[in-house]
């Protein structure tokens, strides 16, 4: 089984966390992914792998039913992976909390290192629980990105930044959003949770 190689720098990884990472808040698959293709979207669903370019690859136990967006500028795709709960629920997550909040980055990483994979933990309290490919990361049978015209098509694994709600959002995805750059969709324009005077303030925006 071959997978291919999503880009990105590990900054390493938490085994403990890869348990039954149910979305956060999604009480109906059917209606959060039939609202995840409404939106323009491709419903999915991921399981955490150990080593899954080589031959000593370990699926380990559970799965997470997300949301996929592609969108393509200059004939390259981009991607936003979102668990559903955090696309469905009317009820905020942390992963939609961290997005909607724009925390800027601090590019606390090493000098080199993936800036969006230092973003998750560092700047938001997450984790990027695997880091590439070559370790460990989340896989499921996304779309490439392949059709007419892309030139960089996209993986089938993807690293995720996972709260202690247990959503989660691609680390790409949240660290471009921060800077206002959206891949794949601005989230904020299609989860159902919306934010209003009651909105916890879950992340110092530093203002």
């Amino acid at each position: 089984m071959q997978f291919a190689r999503f880009r990105g720098l590990s900054l390493g990884f938490a085994v403990a966390l890869a348990v039954v990472p149910v979305a956060a808040g999604a009480s109906d698959d059917s209606s959060a992914e039939q609202y995840c293709q409404e939106q323009g979207g491709t419903p999915l669903e991921v399981q955490p792998y150990l080593f899954p370019e080589s031959d000593n690859q370990v699926q380990l136990h559970g799965s997470m039913k997300v949301c996929q967006f592609i969108s393509v500028e200059d004939d390259n795709p981009t991607q936003l992976i979102v668990d559903l709960g955090t696309l469905y629920s009317e009820k905020p997550t942390l992963a939609g909390l961290a997005y909607l909040a724009q925390i800027p980055s601090s590019n606390s990483g090493p000098a080199g290192s993936n800036p969006a994979a230092s973003y998750c933990p560092n700047d938001l309290g997450g984790t990027e629980q695997f880091g590439t490919s070559a370790t460990g990361a989340w896989v499921g049978d996304f779309d490439p990105g392949m059709e007419a015209g892309y030139s960089q098509p996209l993986g089938n694994t993807v690293d995720l930044c996972v709260f202690a709600d247990r959503s989660a959002i691609s680390d790409f995805g949240i660290f471009y959003a921060s800077e206002s750059i959206y891949r794949g969709v601005n989230l904020s324009e299609v989860m159902r949770y919306q934010p209003g005077s009651d909105t916890p303030d879950a992340f110092d925006t530093g203002s």
